[in-house]
């Protein structure tokens, strides 16, 4: 028998080729590299900006209900403000870095979970005189930290890392889980049993482990300049 040679159709063969361009400015999308990731990065790092922005502007507009609060002695509450400066510090810091040394590309999964986590974080500055809701609001931000790691997991964005950085970024997903469990008790808490006692250790609380959510944020940074090789 003799073989048959398979042909194929003149409209499957003409989609399988790559399209010509007569003007070369339209292959722009096909040909640039490192382009495509200083815009991408660029952009997203403004578009945080202007989010973190808006919730600086949301603590802004508690100045006033909070030095009402001070003259009734409820001088705590300025540990949940400085708490959430910290916090938005501290997500810029994160987001910003995350897009130099990963691999994150725009995505419509990323930049929701982001969008979420910035506008609990401007819940959270709308909260300082409300102990209770601030601890939620913060256990959100947390949360939605964490989706967001498990989606860069997912997609692909550690594999710049190594394992020992891998390794590294999973414990501190175990530290942030714990806080989100932490703040939802302790918001929980407030909410039932409500004290002065309970506001001022819980201020206490969410500002130390603010700090050192910088201080991890810090050693982190450093060593993945040394482990990536960046200046």
């Amino acid at each position: 028998m003799s073989a048959k040679k398979e042909t194929t159709p003149p409209e499957k063969a003409a989609r399988s080729q790559p399209k010509k361009y007569k003007n070369p400015d339209q292959r722009l999308w096909r040909t640039h590299r490192e382009d495509s990731v200083f815009f991408q990065r660029e952009a997203q790092v403004n578009f945080w900006t202007v989010l973190g922005g808006l919730a600086m502007a949301a603590l802004l507009t508690q100045l006033g209900p909070l030095l009402v609060e001070l003259g009734k002695s409820r001088w705590h509450l300025v540990l949940f403000m400085l708490t959430s400066i910290l916090v938005i510090a501290t997500s810029w810091v994160q987001t910003s870095w995350g897009s130099l040394v990963m691999k994150w590309p725009i995505s419509i999964i990323s930049t929701v979970l982001n969008i979420f986590g910035m506008l609990a974080q401007s819940i959270q500055c709308l909260l300082i005189t409300n102990p209770a809701g601030w601890m939620a609001a913060t256990s959100a931000i947390l949360f939605f930290a964490l989706a967001l790691q498990w989606y860069f997991r997912l997609s692909g964005a550690w594999s710049v890392f190594t394992d020992g950085m891998i390794a590294r970024i999973k414990i501190i997903n175990l530290v942030y889980l714990f806080l989100v469990f932490l703040c939802l008790g302790g918001a929980l808490q407030l909410y039932l049993f409500p004290s002065h006692l309970a506001e001022i250790i819980w201020g206490f609380v969410v500002f130390i482990f603010a700090i050192l959510a910088l201080i991890m944020q810090h050693k982190g940074m450093l060593e993945e300049k040394r482990e990536l090789g960046i200046p």
